[in-house]
C-alpha cells in the first residue's frame, strides 16, 4: 500500500463487483457504488482510498466507451429533490455482446407524469436500469418502459434491500410498503459482470 501527499491510500486490484470498503467508512467515489452496506467496485483497476474525504474509488487506465442515445445503462440513484432525480451511471450493456462495460457518468433521470414526493418513482439508494435519451455533459436517461426502471430497491427508512409482493415493495425490516416504477425483472438483476438483456 502506497501514501501520497494527498492522503490517499493506492490498495489492491479489483474485479467488477469485488468488495472495496464498508459502507460505514467510506463513500462510493469514481467507479464504486455501494450495495448492501458494502461499497462495490463498478470496474478493473486499482483501489484508491482518501482517507480525508473518506472517499474509495476504483483508477483504471482502460479508455471510457462512447455512450450513444438508446443505450441501456444501470447505476444508482444518488439525489432526488423535488421531483428531479440523478444517479451515477455505472455500466452501459453493450450493444454487440450484451456485456456489461464499465462508465462512470452523472446522468438526470427524465420522470413522465406526477412529480407527488408521495408517490416518487425512484428514491435515493436505489438500482435503476435506464434508456439514453441525451448526451452532453450529464446524459439525460429515461426508466419509461416495462423493461426499465428500478431492479433493486432499498428501504427509505432503514436503507435494507426491498422485496416484490404483489405491485409492492416490501421491507422485511420495517415491515412497510413503499412503491417504485419498477423494472419487469426487478429483484433478478445482478451487477456482477453477468450479461445482461436490453
Amino acid at each position: 500500500m502506497k501514501n501520497n501527499n494527498n492522503g490517499q491510500e493506492k490498495e489492491k486490484w479489483v474485479l467488477p463487483g469485488d468488495f472495496i470498503a464498508n459502507a460505514e467508512e467510506y463513500l462510493p467515489g469514481q467507479n464504486a457504488m455501494e450495495l448492501d452496506g458494502s461499497i462495490v467496485s463498478l470496474a478493473s483497476g486499482s483501489v484508491v482510498k482518501d482517507d480525508r474525504r473518506l472517499v474509495v474509488s476504483v483508477i483504471t487506465d482502460r479508455k471510457m466507451p462512447k455512450i450513444r442515445i438508446d443505450d441501456i445503462v444501470y447505476g444508482q440513484v444518488t439525489k432526488a429533490d423535488r421531483g428531479k432525480y440523478k444517479m451515477k451511471a455505472g455500466v452501459l450493456v453493450d450493444r454487440e455482446t450484451g456485456d456489461l462495460v464499465e462508465i462512470n457518468r452523472d446522468a438526470n433521470i427524465h420522470i413522465e407524469g406526477s412529480r407527488d414526493s408521495a408517490l416518487a418513482p425512484v428514491r435515493v439508494g436505489d438500482y435503476v436500469r435506464a434508456r439514453v435519451i441525451n448526451v452532453r455533459r450529464d446524459i439525460d436517461v429515461s426508466i419509461g418502459g416495462k423493461h426499465l426502471g428500478v431492479v433493486m430497491g432499498m428501504c427509505s427508512k432503514c436503507r435494507n434491500p426491498l422485496v416484490l409482493k404483489g405491485k409492492t415493495l416490501y421491507c422485511p425490516n420495517c415491515e412497510t410498503t413503499e412503491t417504485r416504477k419498477i423494472a419487469d425483472d426487478f429483484g433478478k438483476v445482478y451487477m456482477n459482470g453477468e450479461k445482461h438483456e436490453s
